[in-house]
């Protein structure tokens, strides 16, 4: 048997540190990952944030120029402004506020984000609806109830957070400069042409306010922290890993092992069961209940084993051969036989409706029969045949030198003398007996099938008889 040193197979021990080193890292990572994520949900908040700032902003402007400006310039220029006349600067609200925002980036040095009011057909190409943006917008006018998406998206395979939002509807007043180019002042003609944003109709969702904000370096700063926190696992990993191991060699596995050794030598010789291990200099608390459990075990199996090879021959009931040890000699004189080409002649026997004997009298009373059955048979048996209890109420007879016809004659002889014997208190009882002999190349499955064949035809032609099956 190879020392624990030497064998190499995992020890318990390293499974236990392996195990327990993955608990570790994969609760490490677990919380990386839970920290990523939720970094990754306060970028995505504070992109929301700037988003809703920026649309808001924007929204506000739209109404103002739209529900105070336009309204109160229109009225007060009317005895001075041609019709005909068209000046973005403050009848374009879209107009303001693309200029407003490109203001507001040159001051605030912000120039991260995307904002657009895209339409279909824009009049500046500038504000003309991308693929995404164009499909949003036929959704919006297709249904009434949809006022916006947010998302992540990817564009160039940079992640952006992406909001959509209704823009303006056209409100009657609108139809003027939306309805046709004829209906249109003529310098707004002369500035966009003839062609774009017309022939719009009163309720239509003109645009959608589309906004990106950049994720990507959120995301990268992001996955720094995560870098970081990662290095600070493997290093505390790393110290509590050798911490632990220091300790539990010390604590733990050398006593291991040296209980380890001292049964390892009572496993490999047989005289020295009953020995005792002296507790170690460092055994105290759980260690040294083991040790002193473990040499009890070593006093009781010393003890056991003598007992234990008493018990393992014998039948306890009847005192006669058991399974194993009649398997035992049954394979040795089947190689015998082989070997010197000599008969040898198996007789197994079974009590008839014993199961009645247990049901009606007892099974304290049934043992009694069996017991008288085993000392009827055995006064009809020699000292060379070997007599055995293969399990319940069947029994096994081994005759060396026999033929399967000779062996025939010692069943019947034993069939009659249990027939004739009186068993108390249950009275007569009957045998049937099956009987075979050894055949070239039996082997020991071979022969007990074929005993218990005959016993079978025995059991099935009536019982409280013989019944032999002559070997091929």
């Amino acid at each position: 048997m190879p020392s624990p040193q030497t064998d190499p197979k995992p020890s318990l021990f390293r499974a236990y540190n392996l195990t327990l080193l993955g608990a570790f890292a994969l609760a490490g990572l677990a919380a990386i990952l839970a920290v990523n994520l939720q970094m990754r949900s306060y970028a995505l908040e504070g992109a929301e944030a700037k988003a809703l700032v920026l649309l808001n902003r924007n929204l506000a402007t739209h109404h103002y120029f739209s529900s105070q400006l336009k309204p109160l310039l229109f009225e007060q220029t009317r005895p001075l402004r041609d019709q005909e006349s068209f000046t973005p600067q403050w009848m374009s609200s879209t107009y303001a506020v693309r200029q407003i925002d490109g203001l507001f980036r040159e001051l605030s040095g912000l120039d991260d984000y995307y904002y657009k009011e895209a339409a279909i057909d824009a009049r500046t190409p500038a504000n003309e609806a991308d693929a995404a943006e164009a499909a949003l917008l036929r959704r919006l006018n297709a249904d009434p109830e949809l006022t916006s998406v947010s998302r992540v998206r990817k564009i160039d395979g940079r992640p952006f957070f992406e909001v959509l939002r209704r823009g303006e509807t056209l409100e009657p007043g609108c139809l003027r400069c939306h309805s046709t180019p004829d209906a249109a002042p003529a310098e707004l003609v002369a500035h966009y042409g003839p062609v774009r944003s017309f022939n719009r109709r009163v309720g239509e969702t003109i645009d959608v306010i589309s906004i990106r904000i950049p994720l990507q370096q959120a995301y990268a700063e992001v996955n720094r922290i995560s870098w970081q926190l990662s290095l600070i696992l493997v290093l505390s990993l790393g110290f509590l890993g050798l911490l632990h191991f220091a300790l539990f060699q010390r604590l733990i596995v050398r006593p291991l092992r040296r209980l380890e050794g001292f049964a390892d030598a009572l496993a490999g010789h047989d005289g020295r069961l009953g020995e005792t291990l002296p507790p170690g200099r460092r055994a105290e608390g759980e260690l040294a209940r083991l040790t002193e459990a473990f040499n009890r075990l070593s006093t009781r199996l010393a003890e056991s084993q003598e007992r234990l090879e008493r018990m393992a021959r014998t039948d306890p009931l009847t005192g006669l051969v058991n399974r194993a040890r009649f398997s035992e000699l049954l394979a040795q004189e089947i190689d015998r036989s082989t070997r010197y080409r000599e008969p040898l002649a198996l007789l197994m026997l079974d009590i008839d409706h014993f199961k009645r004997v247990n049901d009606r009298w007892g099974h304290p009373k049934g043992d009694r029969v069996l017991k008288g059955f085993a000392a009827t048979v055995a006064r009809d048996l020699r000292r060379v045949d070997l007599f055995g209890r293969w399990g319940g109420e069947e029994f096994l007879v081994l005759a060396p030198n026999t033929s399967a016809e000779s062996a025939r004659a010692t069943a019947e002889r034993i069939r009659a003398s249990v027939a004739a014997a009186a068993f108390d208190p249950v009275g007569p009882i009957t045998v049937s007996i099956g009987v075979t002999g050894f055949a070239a190349g039996d082997s020991l499955q071979s022969l007990l099938g074929r005993v218990d064949q005959a016993l079978y035809r025995a059991k099935h032609q009536g019982r409280d008889r013989v019944c032999v099956i002559a070997p091929a």
